[in-house]
């Protein structure tokens, strides 16, 4: 228990204590030498002011990155599954059960599951694009 609490007060510790990640480059100064020069009277510099990212915002920024290359692939095989259960290919599972032979067993499971494959495919396909809708907004928030 003791392991936990100098673990929990370590971690206060460091958020008291924000390091900014950049520092600001001589050509910045420069820049907002000129920057202030051009401001009209009644307008203060600060309110242009942007805060540097802090290394945990950065940490933050890059664990969002790395889950977002994996929200991908799941996208990508949740596409491929969708593919694989009902597209016009020849070797999807609804195509097949469609041109199943009377008295056949494809025929009797297409009789039975078609419309429950389908409903797969629509929920499956709505998962797909919500998880898109969440990369998009991943990289919008950049």
């Amino acid at each position: 228990m003791a392991t936990i609490s100098k673990y929990f007060a370590n971690i206060l510790k460091e958020q008291d204590e924000p390091e900014v990640v950049a520092p600001e480059a001589p050509e910045a100064q420069a820049d907002r030498a000129s920057m202030e020069a051009e401001l009209d009277k009644d307008t203060q510099p600060h309110e242009f002011d942007v805060q540097a990212v802090t290394k945990e915002q950065m940490a933050s920024r890059k664990t969002n990155a790395a889950q977002a290359i994996e929200l991908q692939s799941w996208v990508k095989n949740i596409d491929k599954f969708l593919e694989y259960l009902n597209s016009p290919d020849t070797n999807s599972v609804q195509t097949q059960l469609h041109m199943a032979p009377c008295d056949s067993l494809f025929e009797k499971v297409a009789k039975s599951e078609t419309k429950k494959i389908a409903r797969v495919c629509v929920e499956l396909s709505g998962l797909s694009e919500r998880l898109k809708a969440y990369l998009i907004s991943s990289k919008s928030e950049k």
